[in-house]
Formats: C-alpha cells, sequence, structure tokens
C-alpha cells in the first residue's frame, strides 16, 4: 500500500489529534487570521476567494464572519469536506486541485494555500502552482503559508507528519514563487499560535518576556553559526504573497 495514500485516507484523524473542530476554535482561529491575513485580502467582499485544502474550513469561517460572499474551498480528505459543510459552508469541493483549478481559469481575486505546499512532492509543485497562476484573474493574488526552516523549533513540524515534504526558507519560497512568473512578491511572518488571552498583567509580562528572550536567542544562534547570513524572518511560518501580472 502506498504510504501517502493511506495517510491521506485517515488524515482527518491526524488533525483532529491537536486542533478538534470546535466553535471556541473556530472563533479564536478567526482572530487570529483576521490580525495576519486580514490586511493581504481584497478589499472588494464580493471578489471570488479559493482555499485550497480548507481541511475543517477554519479560514473560510473567518472569511464569513469578515463579511465576503464568494467563498470555496477545495479539500482532498472526505471527512473534512464532511465537517465544512456542517459547520461553515457547503461551498467546499472533495476534489484535487490541479483539475479544479484548470477548470476555473482567470476566476479568482485571490488563492490562499495554508500549510499545503509542504505536502506536496517536488514533482508537482510547479504544475500545481502554474495552475494556481492561471486560475487568478490578472492583478489576483496568492497567499501561502509553510513551515520556516529558520525557526529551529519548525523541525518538529517537519518530522511531526510523515506527509510532509519540505520545509521553507525566505530564499526558497521566493524561488518557486518567482519560477512560476508570480510578480510583486512580498514575504511576511507568521506565528502559528492563535491570539492568547492572559489571567493576569504579571502573567501577560511574563510571557512576552520569555518570547523576547527565546527571539534573541534563535537570532544569536544564527549569527554564530552561519556566519552572518541571517534570516530576516524567523517565526514558525513564513508567508508569502504573489501577484499575477496584468495583461499589457
Amino acid at each position: 500500500m502506498d504510504l501517502d495514500q493511506y495517510l491521506y485516507d485517515h488524515y482527518e484523524s491526524h488533525l483532529a489529534q491537536g486542533a478538534p473542530p470546535s466553535a471556541e476554535r473556530y472563533e479564536k482561529q478567526a482572530r487570529h487570521y483576521s490580525s495576519v491575513f486580514g490586511p493581504l485580502l481584497p478589499e472588494d467582499k464580493t471578489v471570488p476567494i479559493l482555499d485550497i485544502g480548507c481541511g475543517f474550513g477554519h479560514f473560510l469561517y473567518f472569511l464569513r464572519q469578515s463579511g465576503y460572499t464568494t467563498y470555496r474551498g477545495i479539500e482532498a480528505g472526505r471527512r473534512q469536506v464532511e465537517v465544512c459543510h456542517g459547520t461553515v459552508t457547503p461551498a467546499v469541493e472533495h476534489t484535487a486541485a490541479i483539475p479544479y483549478l484548470s477548470s476555473h481559469r482567470a476566476e479568482f481575486g485571490a488563492i490562499v494555500m495554508l500549510n499545503v505546499l509542504e505536502h506536496v512532492p517536488d514533482s508537482e509543485l510547479l504544475p500545481l502552482l502554474g495552475s494556481v497562476r492561471d486560475a487568478l484573474a490578472p492583478g489576483g493574488r496568492v497567499i501561502v503559508s509553510v513551515p520556516n526552516a529558520a525557526c529551529l523549533p519548525t523541525l518538529m513540524t517537519r518530522y511531526g507528519d510523515l506527509t510532509h515534504k519540505r520545509l521553507f526558507s525566505e530564499w526558497s519560497l521566493t524561488q518557486l514563487l518567482d519560477a512560476v512568473g508570480f510578480k510583486s512578491i512580498r514575504l511576511l511572518p507568521h506565528e502559528r499560535r492563535v491570539i492568547r488571552s492572559f489571567r493576569s498583567r504579571r502573567e501577560r509580562l511574563a510571557w512576552h518576556l520569555r518570547d523576547r528572550f527565546a527571539r534573541w536567542l534563535l537570532n544569536e544562534l544564527h549569527v554564530h553559526l552561519m556566519e552572518g547570513a541571517v534570516p530576516s524572518i524567523q517565526t514558525v511560518n513564513l508567508i508569502g504573497v504573489g501577484t499575477r501580472a496584468c495583461a499589457s
């Protein structure tokens, strides 16, 4: 039996180990997505948006709560699609990405892929992103989030899931988006954690001090080991944004 196929057939149980779909989880993720991805999305809330690999629909829930009216998702896991239909929206299809994108050329104002590209085999990266580019309307935007190799704890992400094929750096993500022909490429930091709540001001202060110390230590480690080639983004995840060129 093919390992990847078996793992994807049972992927919903793996996802549920860390984040079972609950009303509280949807709300926390929506607040997080609002602060991180809200500024990257089209201002026109009628623009079609596609979420590839939408999982249990957390990002689609955020879009709905934010007032977007034309959003869709595609997902390879049947159970995740069922959850989306029952909890978030019926506008989710169980389908492979490339055939779907090929039948929706120049249609979307934004296409989002959160924690997707690290699962894609090498031979499929360029075909997938080429199909994403062609499914965007001219001036449309792709938004991806991937695990960042510059953050050492991300090794747990890489090896915590047998379907993961790689981590990305600022340079390799730029290289990939550029190879497909995306323009105006931008890279941004992305913390994986959702918005936190604290029981007291003392707890908040202690957490921020630990956070600043950990980031300083990580940066010093890069300086010491990489002889000056220090990544400018060292968050757990890395956001890449690219634009499909407008027709001349």
